[in-house]
């Protein structure tokens, strides 16, 4: 529930980092609606399949790097289907700060609830 209420608030940064690359409206929120849809399709793929294989951490780190790679990918096609091409380096750098902020808001999370002290 952490990640979701996280995904809704860090729409407006990816928006501020769109609207830095003049990107029209329409193409930043078909972007962040397919990143964020995908994500969580493929969050729940791998969550289904996490108990059937034993993977070291370098191996888990290794998937997320490639499963975000190919969501990232696979919301930027389904972008230039849906409105204007949107510019690769755009689409990067909006996953890249909304990741950083995610990953700051799970972090700040754990640490109020003691997990992290």
């Amino acid at each position: 529930m952490v990640i979701l209420a996280a995904n809704l608030a860090l729409i407006s940064l990816r928006h501020a980092v769109g609207r830095w690359y003049n990107i029209p409206t329409n193409t930043i929120l078909a972007y962040n609606t397919a990143n964020i849809g995908l994500s969580f399709l493929g969050g729940k793929i791998l969550a289904s399949t996490s108990g059937e294989r034993k993977l070291t951490f370098n191996q888990n780190i290794t998937l997320i790097i490639v499963s975000r790679i190919c969501v990232v990918l696979s919301a930027l096609y389904l972008t230039s289907k849906l409105t204007i091409p949107m510019p690769t380096e755009c689409a990067m750098l909006t996953t890249l700060a909304s990741a950083t902020a995610l990953f700051a808001i799970k972090a700040l999370e754990d640490w109020r609830q003691g997990k992290n002290a």
